[in-house]
């Protein structure tokens, strides 16, 4: 059977099992000019012709490739003009727009991106915005939220159709499209940025993956294939979740979260299933804030510990709430600034994560420098015979390769913990700080370096086991810190 007919009907056939789009529907296409996104504007302009849909493409230059970026715009209006479809073009200067609100470029790009596509939306009144991610996006999405520990729903990577966004391609592999727009004799664009290993994204597809498919064959389909199991399992604990709250009255049946203060009775609380009422607990701390993001498990885990506990306890949660327990309930409330004790104000600072080698941070609040650098494990000698590191208790070496883009300097947290030997034994922070006779007030100030709730080394003190160097290691990440002159 012609490979072009049964390609074409497998895309139509998965756009109607997941009711992407109805006929006579208005859908906005994301076009970048490459191979995916011209595929998917072929695939729709042919559906749309029985559809009776109507296509806008929408092209964004990013500012950032010059002369390439301009032919890629040139390509793509060319190519819709040929089709007789509707371009619309976006303009960014990526790079600066990045820069301004403090994110990396690669991050900055999708947020504007989808900005472009929800605008072009809200001005023709279209119904869908189709994107191009195929099967190996979806493999690089799950390997990637898997690498910074992302939760399940993490984990369940993209979903076919997601409010108004739809995937048509998420059944499909880059094979397969590459062999569609060859037997179709149509051209595209290569954005050679997509070869760039500085990109985390980049590197598991030009790296990882293919060392994957080298074990297994099938390794992008069946990680695309656990996704949908996953999705389906998230789905059903969403479910499960909703009916949680509703037992514990912080959710109506409309889906409304309780406004605070929040009252929960530990009797009710300790009758659900541990990971349900976390994930509760997460979902209403979100809800309380407003606000998703620094939410992290140390918090959850913190305030779940209240309903266990005897007397009256506190934890203090992100946003101004705090957490606070009584003989028969938890309550999630406003923290009252006049009754608190004059604290501690924590700081964070992230360890730079623009490709670049080296570099600085000044953590103010400390009054203290950080210096880094990044260098290839054969690259560098100690010592005549390479007897490996000299002790400093303020210069460490540690493998790049096992920290995370999350890495931070920071104060400590509750639940933070390092791993003490090579038998892989833990211990908490705050027994290590016990243990070594710091004093308390030393133990607020003292600055951090932690991936999560993991902490790789406690200034002038030890380093976690977990990071130091081995003889696997690639890259080594080099961290000093000296007082601020």
């Amino acid at each position: 059977m012609d490979f072009c007919y049964t390609f074409e009907r497998k895309v139509r056939q998965f756009i109607y099992s997941n009711r992407m789009a109805e006929k006579g529907k208005h859908l906005i296409i994301g076009v970048s000019g490459g191979a995916d996104s011209i595929c998917l504007l072929e695939l729709l302009r042919r559906f749309s012709k029985e559809e009776e849909w109507t296509l806008t493409a929408v092209h964004v230059n990013h500012g950032i490739r010059g002369r390439e970026a301009a032919a890629d715009e040139r390509f793509v209006e060319n190519f819709c003009r040929q089709r007789g479809i509707d371009c619309i073009k976006k303009h960014y200067n990526i790079p600066l727009e990045a820069e301004l609100a403090k994110e990396g470029e690669e991050e900055a790009g999708r947020r504007l991106r989808y900005q472009a596509f929800l605008e072009v939306m809200e001005e023709t009144g279209a119904d869908r915005i189709a994107v191009a991610h195929h099967k190996g996006d979806q493999a690089e999405t799950v390997l990637f939220h898997l690498l910074r520990g992302s939760s399940l729903k993490g984990l369940s990577g993209m979903r076919p159709l997601e409010g108004v966004k739809m995937r048509p391609l998420l059944c499909a592999d880059k094979s397969e499209i590459l062999r569609y727009l060859s037997e179709r004799g149509i051209g595209c664009r290569v954005d050679q940025s997509n070869f760039s290993e500085k990109y985390a994204r980049n590197y598991l597809r030009l790296r990882v993956i293919p060392m994957l498919e080298n074990i297994n064959a099938g390794a992008v389909e069946n990680i695309s294939r656990a996704a949908m199991r996953l999705a389906d399992a998230e789905e059903y604990l969403a479910g499960q979740e909703r009916a949680a709250a509703m037992r514990l009255g912080v959710q109506d049946s409309s889906g409304a979260w309780q406004d605070l203060p929040v009252c929960i009775q530990k009797k009710d609380y300790g009758r659900e299933e541990p990971f349900l009422r976390r994930r509760v607990l997460y979902r209403l701390l979100c809800a309380c804030a407003g606000a998703k993001k620094d939410w992290q498990e140390a918090h959850i885990l913190a305030v779940d510990a209240l309903f266990f506990k005897q007397g009256e306890k506190y934890s203090r949660l992100p946003y101004g709430l705090q957490a606070r327990s009584d003989a028969e309930a938890v309550w999630l409330e406003k923290r009252d600034a006049k009754k608190e004790p004059e604290e501690k104000k924590d700081w964070q600072y992230p360890l730079a994560a623009d490709g670049a080698a080296a570099g600085h941070i000044e953590l103010k609040e400390a009054e203290t420098l950080v210096k880094w650098r990044i260098f290839k494990k054969d690259t560098v000698v100690f010592g005549e015979k390479n007897a490996g590191f000299p002790k400093n208790n303020y210069t460490k070496w540690f493998d790049y390769d096992k920290i995370s883009h999350a890495a931070l300097f920071r104060t400590r947290r509750a639940g933070d913990w390092f791993v003490m030997d090579s038998s892989g034994k833990h211990k908490k922070l705050k027994q290590y700080f016990i243990d070594k006779k710091i004093p308390k007030q030393a133990r607020e100030e003292l600055p951090l370096f932690a991936d999560g709730s993991h902490i790789i080394w406690v200034m002038g003190e030890r380093i976690s086991e977990e990071y130091k160097v081995q003889e696997t290691t690639q890259e080594i990440l080099e961290v000093t810190f000296q007082s601020i002159p």
